[in-house]
């Protein structure tokens, strides 16, 4: 089972999400290098060593209109692709570039850590709408605390 969640950041309504490495500068590599960083730091604190998780920096015109990151998810491989939108096609400052990198990457792993129980409420009246709105509060919460000191 694979499926696509995309994460739309409110700030940037107007931007749209792409996939791939390309027209890459400084500011691509920096967001790529901190992505990974990001990734390790909070797939250990979501306990999901489990898992195969990368990271792609992704161009606007190659994901879903309106969204700054998506992942993908092979639940019974333990597999993810988490895609963050390129600093190329947003242009924010390097500190709420970082932030928005960490942002995406917390958030598309709390769409992976709560996979088994979206799976399992399919059938209930539960919608797409209702999970990304619960997945924003957690990783809302997750940075906050971050923030806090509170690791």
């Amino acid at each position: 089972m694979t499926r696509w969640i995309r994460f739309v950041a409110p700030a940037l309504l107007a931007v749209s999400l792409g996939g791939g490495l390309s027209g890459a500068d400084d500011r691509t590599h920096e967001a790529l290098r901190f992505a990974g960083t990001c990734l390790k730091t909070w797939q250990d604190r979501l306990a999901l060593g489990n898992w195969h998780v990368s990271v792609e920096i992704a161009r606007a015109k190659d994901l879903r209109p309106k969204t700054v990151g998506q992942v993908e998810i092979d639940y019974p491989a333990k597999r993810a692709v988490i895609q963050v939108l390129d600093p190329v096609d947003h242009g924010l400052p390097e500190d709420q570039m970082l932030a928005l990198v960490e942002s995406v990457v917390v958030h598309e792993l709390v769409h992976i850590s709560l996979t088994p129980v979206v799976g399992a409420l399919r059938g209930v009246e539960s919608t797409d709408s209702e999970e990304e709105r619960a997945v924003r509060h957690i990783t809302a919460a997750l940075l906050a605390a971050q923030k806090n000191g509170h690791n």
